[in-house]
């Protein structure tokens, strides 16, 4: 029996790159690029918290002066003063003129008074027996 003869099988000429570690480097180069991406959307968030922030206390300091103002503005020194300039003579109730509420009302009694007025809730606090 004659041997087989095997096949002239040619010989790679040159340098060949193996598979799995090509499939490694293509991996972590994936890896790579998700990282900087992540990275750099975090870096774009931090910014605009540190914006936003800087807008935060803007605003406060703006809350501050205007609550200030306002206060100031509500003075009675402040009201006074706005009635005499404007000329308005304004004057504090009389005691028959004020109303003392032994009970919180609830909206609908206030609604459903008639367009009568302190009157009104007068008669009705005279009605419970306060006067």
């Amino acid at each position: 029996m004659v041997g087989r003869r095997m096949p002239n099988r040619r010989k790679p000429s040159g340098f060949i790159f193996p598979f799995p570690l090509a499939v490694v480097l293509a991996l972590a180069a994936v890896l790579a690029t998700g990282y900087l991406v992540l990275c750099n959307r975090c870096e774009a968030l931090a910014e605009d918290i540190r914006q936003l922030e800087r807008r935060e206390a803007e605003v406060q300091r703006q809350v501050v002066n205007e609550e200030f103002k306002w206060s100031n503005m509500t003075s009675l020194r402040s009201i006074e003063q706005a009635l005499a300039r404007f000329d308005l003579p304004l004057r504090w109730p009389s005691d028959r003129q004020v109303i003392h509420l032994s009970r919180p009302l609830r909206v609908a009694e206030l609604t459903a008074a008639p367009s009568g007025g302190p009157q009104v809730a007068r008669r009705a606090h005279a009605a419970e027996g306060h006067d």
